[in-house]
């Protein structure tokens, strides 16, 4: 029994919570429908891929405001950080494999039909690939660029403008999220309580003096 000692309590909760939209996902509809064909099975990839990214994006930037109950919830101090900075970078890394996903399944049909699903048939998808041009070079600045690059900081910050074009897609594509109110409750509530968090580390900071950093 001394593995279960070893078993952190905290991040198994974090985990739970992180895995209810996947599971509202799947009770649905069958699995077996979710995987019936090869397209269908990649509209699902792409879903997933969509929720997690989304959750993962919206509790790392809840993370960063650093609350003081999130301190004493997890059990060993730097755990706050080291989700911040993790679910930040998985979470991305995931929104951008989403429409890759979904493009792929398009390819049979023909490379120019896949490419006008990226490139935006509409404005909702044109939303979507600004957003995803934004997560790109956010992500490559956030991990390869030196933070004493001083257009660093900048950029981490231009990340709330990647995530306001994320909502406006979110809100306006019909999907499993718009279909399913308690997936739609769940996922608008992380993204609404990550974006606040942001807006409201960044006013402490800059307008009250009392930042709690990056």
């Amino acid at each position: 029994m001394d593995f279960l000692k070893k078993i952190r309590i905290d991040l198994v909760l974090l985990y739970i919570f992180v895995s209810i939209p996947v599971w509202i996902w799947a009770t649905m509809m069958p699995l077996s429908d979710r995987f019936a064909t090869n397209a269908v099975a990649l509209t699902s990839i792409g879903q997933l891929t969509g929720l997690l990214g989304m959750t993962l994006v919206g509790l790392s930037m809840f993370f960063q405001v650093r609350l003081v109950f999130l301190n004493k919830f997890f059990l060993k101090p730097g755990t706050v950080n080291k989700l911040h900075h993790y679910f930040g970078i998985y979470g991305f890394i995931l929104l951008l494999i989403h429409p890759i996903v979904l493009a792929i399944k398009y390819i049979p049909v023909s490379m120019s039909t896949a490419a006008k699903f990226l490139i935006g048939y509409n404005w909702v998808n044109l939303v979507g690939l600004f957003a995803l041009v934004g997560m790109f070079l956010s992500l490559y600045i956030t991990i390869f660029v030196d933070r004493s690059f001083r257009y660093w900081k900048l950029f981490h910050q231009l990340m709330l403008i990647v995530y306001i074009l994320i909502i406006l897609h979110l809100l306006f594509t019909t999907s499993d999220i718009s279909n399913n109110s308690t997936l739609y409750v769940y996922i608008m509530g992380v993204t609404l309580a990550g974006g606040i968090a942001f807006l409201v580390q960044k006013g402490i900071y800059y307008y009250m003096k009392w930042g709690f950093g990056v």
